[in-house]
């Protein structure tokens, strides 16, 4: 599994102690130790994506009926950057969203698909990709290659029980039913899930979980801990999502999970 080594700062050069040391010596040397723990330490510039699209653009608060130009070619600098190919959708042949791409490969070394690649459901917004992005790692250190999911966009898709937009109609949400391991095998939500009490805590420790039940719900749990998507619905939160995770950006709303 992939690791980020993490960079060591170099310890504080001790200087040589003599058994007899003046006072006025020890006191010279504690005020210069402090001062060094005062001076900043520059950090190098971090190549992982961070956790979450809305940083990565640098827009607080990104709308789905608000179209940038210069924050669109952010999002494509920033998908290319870390190598991932993708293909613009033009804006009239994915209405409502506001940054329609294709993906052409993986994302971060996890392979996002359907059965169908021609699918209008395999369209999705720019920040929903960079968001895959900021999650692939954690999907990596578990040995998941890939992810298969039901759709992303969905043209004036609803909310069912309160007829609302979803997500899915701006290409701002995913729904994941199976996560393809290193080895060949596969995960899959309806059947791997295990305990899923309605209105429980995902991510709570539950002691009979099994050990795919545990992966399932590591990988949900950290999208939530590090604030990847604003909204993740498990099959906890009611039988229509039983057999999938929906993983929304909805900038500007308090992350939640159920």
């Amino acid at each position: 599994m992939n690791r980020s080594p993490r960079r060591a700062l170099n310890p504080l050069p001790q200087p040589a102690l003599h058994k007899r040391c003046p006072a006025q010596h020890w006191k010279l040397l504690i005020s210069l130790w402090l001062c060094c723990l005062a001076l900043p330490v520059q950090a190098k510039r971090p190549t992982a994506p961070p956790a979450n699209a809305s940083s990565i653009l640098n827009s607080s608060e990104p709308r789905p009926h608000h179209h940038s130009r210069q924050e669109e070619q952010a999002c494509h600098k920033r998908l290319r950057r870390h190598g991932v190919k993708f293909v613009r959708v033009r804006r009239k042949k994915a209405r409502g969203v506001q940054y329609p791409i294709r993906l052409q490969g993986p994302v971060g070394g996890i392979s996002i698909y359907n059965g169908n690649p021609d699918s209008p459901t395999n369209i999705l917004d720019c920040r929903l990709a960079l968001a895959l992005l900021a999650w692939a790692p954690v999907l990596r250190e578990l040995d998941i290659v890939g992810i298969r999911h039901m759709s992303m966009y969905r043209k004036g898709g609803r909310v069912a029980t309160t007829g609302q937009p979803s997500g899915h109609a701006y290409g701002m949400a995913i729904d994941v039913g199976y996560f393809k391991m290193r080895s060949g095998a596969q995960l899959e939500i309806l059947k791997d899930w295990g305990n899923r009490a309605r209105g429980s805590n995902p991510c709570r420790t539950r002691m009979l979980d099994d050990a795919e039940a545990r992966v399932l719900r590591h990988v949900t749990c950290q999208a939530a801990k590090k604030q990847i998507f604003q909204v993740i619905l498990t099959p906890h939160y009611n039988r229509a999502h039983r057999n999938h995770l929906h993983l929304e950006l909805k900038p500007g709303t308090e992350p939640y999970i159920h």
